[in-house]
């Protein structure tokens, strides 16, 4: 798909040490409108939409000005023909782009995450269902891995780092119940944990059964959102903090992982919550 006929200039690219590219592109009609993506061997991560509207506190894109959903020829450009692995978290909330179904219908794909803050609203319930029949037909058994942001078990914690009105552990824990099928991958809840915040393994057993859902801590890395709130935690090895509640998931019944920190990513801007154009 050649970038001039989608009216999009394409910028610079810029080099990962995963061996991969950080590559970016703006409209040639409204240069203010622009996105990024990165170009792996094992993965392509793209933006749905340029900016952000939920503004959570440590990512910088809501710091760029919203200029709304890009369109299903721009998600095409970034995902190219035959992506190993599709990820759809680097910029914009996936569930208020209805051209990320369109996008998945065709893709070759063999495999797919996507990452929400399940805004709670009549557009991503919908898109939310629709992804739900999507996934069944055309990425069964454990090709699709659906992930919600949990920063805390405290809906006020959650609430003050993501300031939209979000899904609640109960709509989350029937949804995802409703989601897994044989052989699925279990729903991820991805926890960006912030040393202020409440975290109780017992209430997280309480809400959400093992057998669908798991868990994945990360570091808060250092975009200018994160440096700007005092929000930043990088990691190579999981804090005391973070490590001690991995443990109690596990004993609880739960699978759970960790995700640290990658300095060349960082260096790159290339972490998640950062971004080359902020």
């Amino acid at each position: 798909m050649r970038s001039a006929n989608l009216g999009v200039e394409l910028l610079d690219p810029k080099p990962l040490a995963s061996g991969g590219r950080l590559r970016r592109a703006r409209r040639r009609s409204e240069p203010w409108v622009g996105f990024e993506w990165l170009e792996e061997p094992e993965r392509t991560t793209i933006s749905v939409q340029s900016g952000c509207p939920v503004g959570c506190l440590f990512c910088d894109a809501g710091t760029l000005p919203y200029s709304g959903n890009l369109t299903l020829d721009e998600l095409r450009l970034q995902a190219g023909e035959n992506p190993k692995e599709l990820r759809l978290i680097r910029m914009g909330e996936p569930s208020f782009n209805p051209a990320v179904l369109a996008l998945l219908e065709e893709s070759p794909a063999k495999k797919v995450l996507l990452s929400t803050v399940a805004p709670d609203c009549p557009v991503s319930e919908r898109f939310l269902e629709a992804l739900l029949e999507l996934k069944n037909r055309r990425f069964p058994r454990g090709r699709f891995t659906l992930q919600f942001s949990y920063p805390s078990t405290e809906p006020g914690d959650r609430r003050s780092l993501i300031p939209v009105r979000t899904w609640g552990a109960e709509k989350i824990a029937i949804f995802g119940k409703r989601w897994m099928r044989p052989h699925d991958a279990r729903v991820v809840l991805n926890v960006p944990l912030v040393k202020s915040f409440e975290f109780d393994p017992r209430r997280a057993a309480a809400d959400f059964d093992p057998a669908v859902f798991s868990w994945t801590f990360t570091p808060v890395h250092p975009s200018g959102r994160a440096r700007l709130n005092g929000l930043e935690q990088s990691w190579q090895r999981p804090p005391a903090a973070v490590a001690r509640r991995m443990e109690d998931l596990a004993e609880l019944g739960f699978h759970v992982s960790a995700l640290p920190s990658e300095d060349a990513d960082i260096a790159a801007r290339a972490a998640c919550g950062q971004l080359e154009s902020a």
